[in-house]
């Protein structure tokens, strides 16, 4: 799947070719977080907040499971860490996935009678401190399925 398979993706969004944890030239979808929130205690992430980058995924209740990985690209921000947040718009369902620099995680979601998924993801820090810092973390989204 490409950047073309999502809608209302911001301009930041990019498909192209990414180096993440020990893979070099990975084909994704990535884009820049410069900004720092806090890990969410209940659904509620406003999916248009400038520190939250959001895919929308259209699925017409025609499939069963979304399968991705997730990683940050290695020249982000090693303080950092990913989170992606799977909503159906106005609930979140499933857990958090939470991703270190240098760690890469295998995401599998349940999509069984959805129109349409919306994957946040946003980032903290991992010693709560500020992330008022020029760096940036460039989350990556890549051998991204539908089943």
């Amino acid at each position: 799947m490409t950047l073309g398979d999502f809608s209302d993706a911001s301009d930041s969004w990019q498909d192209g070719s990414y180096d993440v944890v020990a893979h070099e030239d990975v084909t994704g979808v990535g884009t820049q977080l410069r900004q720092c929130v806090e890990a969410p205690k209940t659904a509620g992430l406003d999916k248009y907040d400038s520190s939250v980058q959001t895919l929308r995924l259209n699925l017409g209740h025609k499939y069963e499971s979304l399968k991705f990985k997730v990683a940050l690209e290695n020249n982000s921000a090693v303080d950092r860490t990913l989170n992606v947040r799977v909503t159906d718009g106005s609930k979140q369902f499933g857990n958090i996935t939470t991703v270190s620099f240098d760690e890469e995680a295998s995401v599998e979601v349940p999509v069984k009678d959805r129109n349409a998924v919306f994957l946040q993801f946003y980032a903290t820090t991992s010693d709560d401190s500020s992330c008022s810092s020029g760096d940036s973390s460039i989350p990556v989204i890549y051998d991204i399925e539908l089943d």
